[in-house]
């Protein structure tokens, strides 16, 4: 299959670019389009593909001097025109929009949510979407396969708790992670990140996660903690990271209970009561790491997501 990818390719490590390696692994042609540079897919003829793939970044498109009308009559027609020759578009997306000051972005004509399937990791707000009237598919996040090899313990990461995400300049609506971070941080053990580290990718993040005993994980749970969660299950457990993250609706239905543990939100008691107990365990700890890499590898990879996306299209 032939397809055209309009994203934000720039950053070696991102969903765009993990994705069009997957695609490329199972065969398909992609031809990749970056979003904020127009004339890059302007004149895509839809004769030359057999799909339209489309992930949105919010550029500040006044600084390239496009006016938000402007680029909204360009995306329109582009799908306008793929849709006229019978060729499918569908917006991928690892975020979620409702609850959120972004939610507006639904409502304002954007063409990302007018494509014929959005798919995303939001799968909590199904009569929201139908309501918009947006032909929504609830996809989990994944990891890609190609970022999964083991790493080797590093000193600057040995520690005993860590926290791999944003949470310094994260949703204002979202004040679990703040408190998270900050509770875990009057921790007695080693706890990483110091202040004022910088992003981990690549070799980097294999090795943290080799180097951390426990890693504690959140996702924006506002407005109900149903089949949303953050991608640093599948990017933590396919490491090889043992995970502790909040318990979420429909979690279960994807992973098993021996891949990862999970507490209630806000219940700091709970999660205290789970890092001293798994800090100790190390056979136990090891083993639900193991386990958690295994299965993602087999189910929870951008490549088994790919597949699933092409079969259901």
């Amino acid at each position: 299959m032939k397809v055209a990818y309009i994203g934000n390719f720039r950053p070696e490590f991102s969903t765009e670019n993990h994705i069009a390696q997957a695609l490329r692994h199972l065969s398909h042609e992609v031809h990749l389009c970056q979003e904020d540079q127009i004339g890059s897919w302007k004149h895509l003829e839809p004769r030359d593909f057999d799909l339209l793939l489309w992930t949105r970044t919010g550029w500040p498109w006044m600084s390239m001097g496009l006016t938000e009308d402007e680029v909204k009559m360009h995306q329109r027609n582009l799908l306008h025109l793929f849709r006229s020759h019978g060729v499918p578009s569908v917006g991928y997306h690892l975020d979620r929009w409702w609850g959120l000051q972004r939610e507006t972005e639904i409502h304002d004509g954007w063409p990302f949510f007018q494509v014929d399937h959005l798919i995303t990791a939001d799968g909590g707000h199904d009569e929201q979407w139908k309501e918009a009237g947006i032909n929504h598919h609830w996809l989990p996040p994944g990891v890609s396969a190609f970022e999964c090899s083991p790493g080797r313990e590093t000193p600057q990461f040995v520690s005993d708790i860590a926290f791999v995400g944003s949470w310094q300049n994260y949703h204002p609506e979202w004040q679990h992670r703040f408190e998270l971070v900050n509770h875990l941080r009057l921790h007695p053990t080693r706890f990483w990140p110091e202040p004022g580290c910088e992003a981990v990718r690549g070799d980097a993040l294999r090795d943290l996660y080799a180097s951390t005993k426990i890693n504690v994980g959140d996702s924006c749970l506002v407005g109900g903690q149903s089949r949303y969660w953050s991608d640093r299950i599948p990017e933590t457990l396919g490491r090889g990271g043992f995970l502790i993250h909040p318990y979420v609706d429909g979690l279960w239905d994807f992973f098993d209970s021996d891949m990862l543990v999970t507490w209630e939100l806000w219940n700091w008691e709970q999660l205290d009561e789970l890092i001293e107990y798994y800090l100790h365990d190390n056979v136990t700890r090891g083993r639900i790491a193991q386990r958690g890499r295994e299965q993602v590898l087999k189910y929870h990879t951008y490549t088994f997501r790919m597949q699933q996306m092409m079969d259901f299209l």
